[in-house]
């Protein structure tokens, strides 16, 4: 029995490409990027989070979001969050003391997985 498996070849082909894809965009971006899960725990930390905020990958990734940023933990972002999590990208414009000790902006992202649910939320500052 033969089978044409070269369509599966391709989409793992597919799949490793748009792994090394986001790797090099986590990388070598010039944002501060996170992901978060629904209840909160850091999954992914880019270089120039560690760069901008002084804390360690390792230090971060497995950790509770407002363990790490305690200053996140007030009403007018955790409202943002949810609005995340509900699907709607969020922008901030002038943000202090959140992420960072200077002024900054950030942005919001639901994470979509393949089932079409939102898994989380992609933070760049």
């Amino acid at each position: 029995l033969v089978q044409d498996i070269t369509a599966e070849v391709a989409l793992v082909q597919e799949a490793k490409d748009a792994g090394r894809y986001a790797q090099l965009l986590e990388e070598h971006n010039c944002d501060l990027i996170l992901l978060t899960n629904p209840e909160h725990t850091i999954l992914s930390w880019n270089s120039e989070a560690t760069k901008k905020t002084g804390i360690k990958k390792e230090d971060a990734v497995h950790h509770n979001l407002f363990d790490v940023f305690p200053n996140l933990h007030r009403e007018g972002f955790l409202t943002r969050l949810q609005e995340a999590l509900g699907g709607k990208t969020v922008e901030v414009q002038q943000a202090t003391s959140h992420y960072l000790f200077k002024v900054h902006h950030y942005l919001l992202v639901p994470y979509i997985n393949e089932a079409g649910a939102v898994a989380g939320v992609l933070h760049v500052v």
